[in-house]
């Protein structure tokens, strides 16, 4: 990302670009370029992508606003703004393992996201894009798992 630009409400999976022995940012899911580029409610967990045996991080360069964002990555010597939430990407999703991206009902995404305005009304799968107080972190909002029972 270069300049002001912005990049919302992504889901970053499973990124695997394979070993090297060269500059990592460049093999990294996110790279900014500019202390103005802006990252929002992104989710970035299972990269794999490595250099001398090291996992790169979801954002190299300028993170400087990495706003409600989400990572397995190790990120502990950065200087990551509050509301970034690191975990695991089992506990980030409804079912990692088979591919389900959903954010976890009550998970560490859930209502986590920083509500904008001109955000989209639905998220990626055409469902309510706001269900609780705020937006969930990544590009799918978690579907209630409620039962609803209508008696005649």
């Amino acid at each position: 990302l270069e300049d002001n630009a912005t990049l919302r409400n992504c889901t970053i999976v499973d990124s695997g670009l394979g070993n090297t022995n060269q500059y990592c940012a460049v093999f990294t899911p996110i790279y900014l370029t500019s202390a103005n580029a802006t990252v929002q409610n992104v989710i970035v967990a299972g990269v794999t992508n490595r250099i001398d045996g090291a996992l790169c991080r979801p954002a190299w360069g300028r993170p400087a606003k990495f706003l409600n964002g989400a990572t397995d990555a190790d990120i502990s010597d950065l200087n990551f703004p509050e509301g970034t939430v690191t975990g695991t990407a089992a506990s980030f999703f409804k079912d990692y393992a088979s591919g389900d991206y959903t954010p976890a009902s009550g998970g560490p995404l859930y209502n986590a996201g920083a509500n904008y305005e001109g955000m989209a009304s639905v998220d990626l799968a055409g469902n309510p894009r706001k269900v609780g107080s705020k937006i969930d972190i990544g590009c799918y909002e978690a579907r209630s798992s409620a039962l609803v029972i209508i008696g005649r």
